[in-house]
């Protein structure tokens, strides 16, 4: 993520609403009491950028989710090179500050996004445990193991189709068929998967399930996620896919 988030135009009212729900008197009240200066509190509350600790603090004292209410900026794209190799990271929104202790979560991801046998990881639980956190730090730490690292959150994709294009532009630099159907998206992903190492990010996976039914269940025009976890935990490739979600996950 970038180091400053902004609330999105259309959580704004919806923002400004939540300082009495949360029993403060006023937005001054509300940086009175946290200790974060008044300027950067009326900055929140009209849609600019602040720092993101800042952010989360806020949303959290407010009884808010940050990242429902958020919107990136400009997204965060690195390269690198490895081993004489080039690389190619999209952070998205992604957090750039690590989160403290979980040290025995920390290292199990190492261990499965390190395994080349381990093609998808679930990450599951409750709002506000720190899951985002811990996923961007250990991909972070682990990025030099992959080709290509993309992360992205779905409600931003009106269609698993039009995020699984993205993915594949991504990874191949190229143009796909616009009249090619979702299942063929889905088999060019898992070539790209083949040729390169990659490690895609899914976060907010639970805006796509009923509500619970678990990571697998898949509210209606949806479904294709679920082809899309099944053949990337099935077939034979080089890459790993972590979907972050409150649902837990249903085999």
């Amino acid at each position: 993520m970038p180091r400053s988030l902004r609330v999105h135009p259309d959580y704004i009212e919806h923002v400004k609403a939540s300082v009495h729900r949360a029993g403060f008197a006023s937005q001054r009240h509300l940086a009175n009491e946290i200790g974060i200066s008044r300027a950067t509190v009326s900055k929140f509350f009209n849609g600019k950028p602040i720092d993101v600790l800042n952010f989360t603090e806020l949303s959290d004292r407010l009884g808010l989710d940050w990242q429902e209410i958020s919107t990136p900026l400009a997204p965060e794209i690195e390269t690198a090179t490895h081993d004489g190799q080039p690389q190619l990271r999209d952070w998205g929104d992604a957090p750039g500050f690590p989160i403290y202790g979980h040290s025995a979560e920390k290292q199990r991801l190492e261990r499965h996004i390190a395994d080349l046998t381990c093609h998808v990881i679930a990450v599951t639980g409750m709002a506000r445990i720190g899951k985002t956190f811990l996923v961007a730090e250990v991909a972070r730490k682990q990025a030099h193991q992959f080709d290509f690292v993309i992360w992205r959150r779905v409600q931003d994709y009106s269609n698993p189709k039009q995020l699984i294009a993205e993915l594949i532009e991504f990874i191949d630099d190229r143009r796909v068929d616009e009249d090619a159907d979702t299942q063929d998206y889905i088999n060019q992903l898992i070539e790209c998967f083949r040729k390169h190492r990659c490690l895609v990010v899914l976060n907010r996976m639970e805006l796509l399930m009923q509500p619970g039914g678990g990571l697998g269940t898949f509210l209606e025009g949806n479904e294709a996620y679920g082809a899309l976890l099944r053949r990337i935990g099935e077939q034979h490739h080089q890459s790993c896919l972590i979907a972050i979600s409150r649902e837990p996950f249903k085999d």
